[in-house]
Order: structure tokens, then C-alpha cells, then sequence
């Protein structure tokens, strides 16, 4: 009797032996399975994207340029250097320029730092007498840029013989400047649309 009693101990510690065997093993293949899943893909960081974009044609990447606000548009020349290169060279659109929004100064960097064409620029609420010298030279620099769309508020502008005799200004829009006497003739030789609001021109001029 002893013995079958030492003999149905032995079959219990066996089967607990096995069982705990089992669920150890099964552990360990569980957990070899969860280290041998394949880490998650790299998120690609935003350089990275702009690197892939900077892969598309250049007449593209212009377009991009051209729909992104002008501080979009500096911010991703500084993020890649590609960028910075095709920013310096690609058109020049700044609309809606104001002293409140954008400082002589900022303007001024913008110029300096692009060294392409000028197409569109709006320059509004200039009207103090120190904004004058930092108008000047605005307008020179778009003239020798090709400037061809032009929309000025100033009251203190008077139009400089440069910004009349533009060939590739086409469309100009002034309100509240000033044009000078004695104008020649043959002024905006390629103009295609003007826009004169509360403008102060010469008798000969009308």
C-alpha cells in the first residue's frame, strides 16, 4: 500500500515537473518571438523630406517656392542647402510688405541674401518721411531686377525716372505718390495696366 501511495507521488511530482517545464518553455518562445520582431521603419525627419523633394526638376521646385509664403519659403533654404541655392536664384514674389509686418531692415536682408529676379512686389503704409531712402532703393533694386508687377502706397514717393522709363514693368499700381515734372514722353514703354489712386501728377502729365 506504501508503495502505491510513494508511486502516485512520484507520477504527481513528475507531471508538475512537466507541466512547469512546459509553460517555461512556452515563456521563452514567447519572449524569443518578441525579441526577434523587426524594429518600426525610421520616421524620416524633415530634412530628410526636403532632400527627396530636392530630387524633382527644378521648374517644380520653383513652383513650390512660388506658392509658399516668403517665410516658408526662407525657412526651408535654411533647413537644406539645395534649398538655399534654388531660393537665391528662383523668382521673387513679396506681396503685401508693411512697416507694422516687415521692417526696412528685413526687407533689406531679403535683397541682400536673393540674387534672382524680382516679379512681383507690393510695398503698403509706407508714409512716414524716414521710410523715403529705404523706398528708393526698394525701387531700384527692382528695377534692376526685372521687376514686372509693382504696387506702391507712399505719400512721400515721388517716382523715380528709373521706375518710368522700366521696360519690364508691366503692371503698376500707385497710391498716393508723387510723379515728377518734366516727364518725357515715352514712359512705361511695356506697361500693360495702371492703377493711379489719389496719385500727384504734373498739368502736362493729365
Amino acid at each position: 500500500m506504501n508503495r502505491y501511495k510513494d508511486a502516485r507521488r512520484s507520477n504527481r511530482r513528475s507531471s508538475s515537473r512537466n507541466v512547469y517545464h512546459q509553460s517555461t518553455t512556452t515563456t521563452q518562445r514567447k519572449r524569443r518571438k518578441w525579441q526577434t520582431k523587426p524594429p518600426p521603419p525610421p520616421v524620416a525627419t524633415e530634412l530628410e523630406e526636403l532632400d527627396l523633394i530636392t530630387q524633382l526638376p527644378d521648374s517644380i521646385l520653383h513652383s513650390i517656392l512660388f506658392l509658399l509664403p516668403i517665410k516658408d519659403a526662407g525657412r526651408a533654404s535654411v533647413l537644406s542647402s539645395p534649398w538655399r541655392h534654388l531660393w537665391k536664384a528662383a523668382p521673387l514674389h513679396l506681396d503685401d510688405l508693411y512697416p507694422r509686418r516687415w521692417s526696412n531692415e528685413a526687407v533689406s536682408r531679403i535683397f541682400d541674401s536673393h540674387h534672382g529676379p524680382i516679379e512681383t512686389l507690393s510695398l503698403s503704409q509706407f508714409n512716414y518721411p524716414s521710410h523715403l531712402p529705404a523706398i528708393e532703393r526698394f525701387m531700384e533694386t527692382a528695377v534692376q531686377r526685372g521687376i514686372r508687377e509693382l504696387t506702391l502706397k507712399s505719400y512721400h514717393y515721388h517716382v523715380a525716372p528709373s521706375l518710368l522709363h522700366c521696360n519690364s514693368l508691366h503692371y503698376l499700381s500707385l497710391i498716393d505718390c508723387r510723379f515728377p515734372k518734366g516727364l518725357l514722353p515715352s514712359i512705361f514703354p511695356n506697361l500693360k495696366e495702371l492703377s493711379l489712386n489719389s496719385a500727384q501728377m504734373p498739368n502736362d502729365l493729365l
